[in-house]
């Protein structure tokens, strides 16, 4: 059969067909007279193998090993460990949400427009929203004071003074395990250049250090 016919019965596209021959999935069949690859049955069954594999979520690197020098019992189990570990992190997320959900949020409407603007933008950016960075400030008491001492950081302040900064940050607030990685230099770069000092940006920066 022609290509068409072939991707017809394995509920599949020319397109896909052609993307196993070029990974090696799939052999080509030699073209007829007319210049057309005429497929038979040894490809009608590979490809339907491929398409089953394809079908449960088996990625195309896998394919590969399953229906050559691997078994496909260990491919399998190797896809099933896989998937476990695509729910946790699936149930984990919906407990996220599902906490997000019930929360009723806070109310920033008694703020200032800007600190309006900063307070969405952290809500937006943390994992667990605004109401879980108070949560997890609540158990940091000394946070407040040394936020309080970095917006108050002089200008030129020494560099002793914006290390021993940094170092009590990092000790108050330690990045905890598993957490999502900071908010990229550039980005802190853009939305707080115009309010930092560069003895507040080299303290925030030493902290990242200090934290990763």
């Amino acid at each position: 059969m022609r290509i068409g016919a072939l991707a017809q019965l394995a509920g599949t596209t020319t397109r896909a067909i052609r993307h196993y021959h070029a990974t090696g999935l799939l052999a080509e069949p030699p073209r007829d007279d007319s210049g057309y690859r005429r497929y038979g049955t040894e490809h009608a069954v590979r490809l339907m193998r491929i398409r089953r594999l394809r079908d449960v979520g088996m990625p195309l690197d896998r394919i590969v090993g399953a229906l050559g020098d691997e078994d496909l019992p260990t491919a399998l189990r190797l896809l099933a460990a896989d998937l476990e570990r695509q729910i946790a992190d699936l149930q984990a997320l919906h407990a996220r949400v599902v906490a997000l959900a019930a929360d009723d949020g806070l109310d920033l409407s008694s703020l200032p427009p800007r600190e309006q603007e900063a307070a969405a933008l952290v809500d937006a950016l943390s994992p667990d929203g605004l109401a879980g960075v108070v949560r997890r400030a609540q158990l940091l008491p000394e946070l407040p004071a040394l936020a309080e001492r970095v917006r108050t950081l002089a200008a030129d302040a020494d560099e002793r003074e914006v290390e021993a900064l940094a170092q009590a940050l990092a000790a108050a607030a330690p990045r905890p395990a598993g957490a999502p990685p900071p908010v990229p230099v550039e980005t802190m770069d853009a939305l707080l250049g115009d309010r930092l000092s560069a003895a507040q940006r080299q303290c925030l920066l030493r902290y990242r250090e200090l934290t990763a």
